[in-house]
This record gives structure tokens, sequence and C-alpha cells, in this order.
């Protein structure tokens, strides 16, 4: 006849009895102290007792809670850890093995998550990136078809024998100017520079631009339009007057020599 082995039932009893203990004997040690404290100064003033005798009571209530804390503890162990939790331990290496695959695949989750993240911020970036590219490129052929109009139309000008191209000459230091002398105004543009022309809308104040010349830095090329016949002299004596060297010749009415935008320049 077999004999049923008799099973250890596992118990915190003892457990509890020293956290009990442990807890009675601070709350006793504290009491002493509270009662050598107070023999030892019986001469103190009554603010100091009654803020001392604050102070330990509030140390006697910590003590109360932790031991309160301790004692759920226990209550709740007791309810957790039963004997037969400790019975299978097969069972318990198991779930811990579970435990740490779960754990591995989330750490595996997370990280390929991260790489996914990482390569979606990569993609943004090289979209980012090629979007300002392709902007920038929309932008440079916008001007570059904005310059070939411009200058299929200088092209067509100069076929159709309207524009008139006057180039600047070489080995002098002087700084050269065309001028564009008619009736109703005056344009000055910089010889062989590409830039937007000066338009005067009347001779005071082309003079006023003449004063800001040099005599021995400036030259000016005057071409003289038909309407400006009558005026063309009092143009030649502003110059004169500031010593300032220059040529003239004659164009027709409809030719043109400053363009615009370009100036003088081609």
């Amino acid at each position: 006849m077999n004999r049923r082995k008799k099973q250890n039932k596992f118990s915190l009893f003892a457990f509890q009895d020293i956290i009990t203990s442990v807890t009675g004997i601070v709350i006793f040690i504290t009491l002493l102290m509270s009662l050598e404290l107070i023999q030892r100064h019986p001469m103190s003033a009554q603010a100091d007792s009654a803020e001392l005798i604050k102070q330990l009571k509030q140390q006697l209530v910590q003590a109360q809670q932790a031991s309160q804390m301790l004692q759920q503890q226990i209550d709740t162990q007791n309810q957790e850890l039963t004997p037969d939790a400790f019975l299978d331990a097969n069972s318990l290496k198991q779930k811990l093995a579970d435990a740490e695959t779960v754990q591995q695949e989330a750490t595996e989750d997370a990280q390929s998550m991260r790489d996914q993240k990482s390569k979606a911020e990569q993609r943004l970036n090289t979209a980012s990136q090629t979007a300002a590219q392709r902007k920038q490129d929309a932008e440079e052929i916008k001007k570059l078809k904005k310059e070939i109009a411009h200058k299929s139309e200088q092209v067509k000008k100069m076929e159709d024998g309207k524009r008139l191209v006057f180039r600047p000459a070489q080995n002098t230091p002087k700084t050269q100017w065309l001028v564009d002398v008619s009736e109703q105004n005056v344009q000055v543009a910089r010889m062989g520079v590409i830039s937007k022309p000066l338009k005067f809308s009347n001779y005071q104040q082309f003079q006023s631009w003449v004063s800001g010349l040099s005599s021995s830095a400036d030259y000016c090329m005057l071409l003289l339009r038909p309407d400006a016949a009558k005026s063309y002299e009092e143009v030649f004596k502003m110059l004169d007057q500031r010593g300032i060297s220059f040529g003239y010749d004659a164009i027709d009415q409809d030719k043109v020599v400053i363009d615009p935008q370009d100036g003088a320049g081609v």
C-alpha cells in the first residue's frame, strides 16, 4: 500500500511575525526617544516642544502607515502565492521562457519599426530634395525660356534692320555711354554692359546726370533723332560745360539702339 507524501504548505506567517515585531520595536524606540528628548529639555520654550511633539507624531503616523503597507503587501502575497504555485517548477520555467520569447519578439518588432521609420525619413528627405531640385530646375528653365524669347526678339529686330548695335571702343580707360536723344526724352546706357537703361523725361534731368560725370573718366556717344534737331545743341553745351568728350551720329526715328531691358549690351 503506497503512502502519500505529505506536501509542505507554503506560509508567510513567520515573515509576517518578523515584520510586525520590527514595526513594534521601531514604534517603541520612537516613543523612548520622544520621552528622552522631552526629559532632556524640560526648560525649552513651549513653541519648540509643540513643534517637536508634532514632528514625533508625524513620525509615529508614518511608521504606522509603513506598518499598514507592509501588512497589506503580506496579505496580497498570501493571496497570490499559494502552495500550488511552487509545486510545478517546469511550468514556471516554461512561463519564464515564454515571457523571454515575447520580450525578444517585442524588441525585434520595435527595432523593425525604428528601421522602417528611418527608411521612411530617408525617402522623405530624398523626395524633398528632389522636389526642391525640380522646382529650381523649373525656375531655371523658365528663366532660360525668357532669355531665349528676349534674344529671339533682339535677333528679329536686327534681322528687320530696326536694331542698331554700337560696340564700345577698345583700349580706352574711359567709361563709354550711349545717349539716345529725342525731343521727348533722353535714354542713357553703358556700352557693352547688359543693364537696364536710364531714362530722363526732360533735359533738366539729363543735365543732373551729366553733372555727375568726370571729364577724365567718361565718354558719351550721342545718337540724334530727327525730332531732336532743334535741341541737340543744348545737349552739346551741357557736355562742353563739364568738359566731357563726346561724339555724335544721326539715326532714323524708328531705329532701336537701346533695349528696354539689356540697355546697350548684346
